[in-house]
C-alpha cells in the first residue's frame, strides 16, 4: 500500500496542510504512519464527512430558519415588528398629514396675528404653539401604522361607520352621474346624443376645474370644526359660501355667453343645441359649484347618516328624467337631474348642516342664497347688457373667444366684487381675509411699515 504526505493529501483534496492536520486530530481522517497518509481511505472517510456534515447543517439551518419565521409571526402579531410596506406606507401617510396641517397654518394664523398689532412675543408664540401643535404628528409612529388598523378601528369603531355611509353617499353620486347619458340616449336620437355629449364635456371640465381649484379648503374646514369656535365657524362659513356664489357666477355666465361660439370654432354651427338646454346646463352647473361649502363642512362634522339620501336623489333624478324625456325629450331630461338637486342639494343638504351641524334656523341660509342669487343675478343682467356694445366677435377666432372671455370673466368678476361686497358680510370678511394674507406684499403697506 503506497503512503502519502500531507501535502499530496492537501493538494488531492483541495485544501491546506494545516486544514488536512487540523482533520488528522479532529479523528476524521488517520495517519497510517507518521505524516503519511493512505490516499483512498483518506479520500473516502473526508467525503463521509462532507455528506454528514452538510446534511446536518441544512436540518439545523432549516429548524432555525422556522423557529426565526415563527418568533417574527408573533412579533408582528404583539405589533413589535412591522413590515416594509407598511413602513414605508406609515411614513407616507405621516408626511401627507404633516403637510395638510402646515398649508392650513396660514389660513388659520392669519386673522389672530393681524389682530396682534406686531406684538412679537405674542406672534411669537401663536406661531409656536401651531408648530408644536402640527409637529405633534410625529411623536408617535404608530398612529400612521396599517398594522394596528384593526386595533384602532374596535376602539374608535364611527370610524367604520363614517366610511360605510360616506361610500354610499359617492356610490349614489356616481350612479346617479351614470344614468345621465342612458337616458338621454332614451329619448333623444343618436345624433343629438352625441351633440349633447359635447356640451356635457365642458361643463365636466369646468365644474373639475373650480374643484381643484376650492378642494385644499377642506382640510382648513376641518381643523375650524375641530377647534369648536362656533362664532369662527358661522363666519368662515359665510366668507367661503360668497366666495362660492362669486366663483358659481364668474363661471357661468361666460359659459352662457361663450359656450356657443366655442362650439362653432371647435365643430362647426351645426353642432349647437337650442338655448333652452344651454340655460339647463348652467342652472345645473350653478347649483353643483355652490354645493361644495355645505359638503365641506358637512364632512367636517361628519354628517353622513342620510344614506337614503343620494338613492332619493336618484330616484327623483330618473323619475323627473322619464316623465320629463317623455314629454320634452332632452330639456325634460336635465330637468330630472335639476329637479333632484333642488330638492336634496338646495333644501335637504342644508337642512341638515344647520339643525345637526350649526344648531341654527336654517331659514337664514335660504334668506342669504336668495339675496345673493339675486346679486350675481342683477351683475349678469347689467354685464349682458353691457356686452352688447362691445365690437369683440368671439366666433371670430380662438385668439377673439380668448380675449373675451378673459374680458368678460374679469368684468363681470370685478362687478359682482363690488355688489357683494357692498351687500354681503362673506364678501367683506373675504376681501379682509384675503387683503390680510397678502399681508406686506403690497407695495402700499410696505411703504407704512
Amino acid at each position: 500500500m503506497r503512503l502519502y504526505t500531507s501535502k499530496v493529501i492537501a493538494d488531492w483534496l483541495g485544501l491546506t496542510e494545516r486544514r488536512v492536520r487540523q482533520l488528522r486530530d479532529e479523528g476524521i481522517i488517520e495517519e497510517q504512519a507518521p505524516g503519511l497518509y493512505d490516499l483512498r481511505a483518506t479520500t473516502r472517510r473526508y467525503i463521509s464527512y462532507l455528506r454528514s456534515g452538510s446534511l446536518a447543517d441544512e436540518r439545523a439551518g432549516l429548524t432555525r430558519a422556522k423557529r426565526e419565521a415563527a418568533e417574527m409571526e408573533n412579533a408582528l402579531r404583539r405589533g413589535e415588528l412591522h413590515r416594509t410596506e407598511e413602513i414605508e406606507s406609515g411614513i407616507k401617510t405621516m408626511l401627507l398629514n404633516i403637510r395638510g396641517r402646515f398649508l392650513s397654518l396660514p389660513a388659520k394664523l392669519s386673522p389672530a396675528l393681524a389682530a396682534m398689532g406686531g406684538d412679537q412675543a405674542s406672534i411669537f408664540d401663536e406661531l409656536k404653539h401651531a408648530i408644536d401643535e402640527t409637529l405633534e404628528e410625529l411623536r408617535d409612529f404608530n398612529r400612521a401604522i396599517v398594522a394596528l388598523g384593526k386595533e384602532l378601528f374596535k376602539k374608535y369603531p364611527e370610524v367604520t361607520k363614517y366610511t360605510k355611509q360616506l361610500f354610499m353617499h359617492r356610490l349614489g353620486s356616481f350612479f346617479q352621474f351614470q344614468m345621465t347619458p342612458f337616458l338621454v340616449y332614451a329619448f333623444v336620437s343618436l345624433q343629438m346624443a352625441a351633440y349633447f355629449g359635447n356640451y356635457s364635456t365642458v361643463v365636466e371640465k369646468l365644474h373639475l376645474l373650480v374643484n381643484n381649484m376650492l378642494g385644499s379648503t377642506e382640510a382648513g374646514v376641518g381643523n375650524l370644526i375641530a377647534e369648536g369656535n362656533a362664532g369662527k365657524i358661522r363666519k368662515v362659513f359665510s366668507e367661503l359660501f360668497s366666495l362660492r356664489m362669486l366663483i358659481a357666477g364668474t363661471v357661468c355666465f361666460p359659459f352662457y355667453q361663450l359656450l356657443e361660439p366655442f362650439i362653432t370654432l371647435w365643430l362647426g354651427a351645426e353642432y349647437i343645441l337650442p338655448r333652452e338646454i344651454m340655460l339647463l346646463l348652467v342652472i345645473r352647473l350653478f347649483i353643483t359649484i355652490t354645493r361644495g361649502v355645505v359638503d365641506q363642512f358637512l364632512y367636517g362634522y361628519g354628517l353622513f347618516w342620510d344614506v337614503w339620501a343620494p338613492l332619493a336623489e336618484s330616484v327623483i333624478n330618473i323619475s323627473v328624467a322619464i316623465i320629463g324625456g317623455y314629454l320634452w325629450g332632452l330639456p325634460g331630461v336635465l330637468l330630472g337631474g335639476i329637479s333632484s338637486l333642488i330638492l336634496i342639494v338646495g333644501i335637504w343638504k342644508p337642512f341638515m348642516l344647520y339643525n345637526w351641524g350649526f344648531r341654527k334656523n336654517v331659514m337664514s341660509y335660504w334668506f342669504q342664497f336668495g339675496y345673493q342669487l339675486a346679486l350675481v343675478s342683477i351683475s349678469a343682467v347689467f354685464m349682458g347688457w353691457i356686452w352688447k356694445f362691445v365690437p369683440l366677435q368671439p366666433s371670430a377666432s380662438f385668439f377673439s373667444w380668448f380675449l373675451c372671455a378673459f374680458l368678460m370673466a374679469v368684468s363681470y368678476g370685478g362687478v359682482t366684487v363690488l355688489l357683494m361686497y357692498c351687500g354681503t358680510q362673506g364678501m367683506r370678511g373675504m376681501v379682509r381675509r384675503a387683503l390680510e394674507m397678502a399681508g406686506t406684499r403690497l407695495p402700499w403697506r410696505k411703504k407704512t411699515e
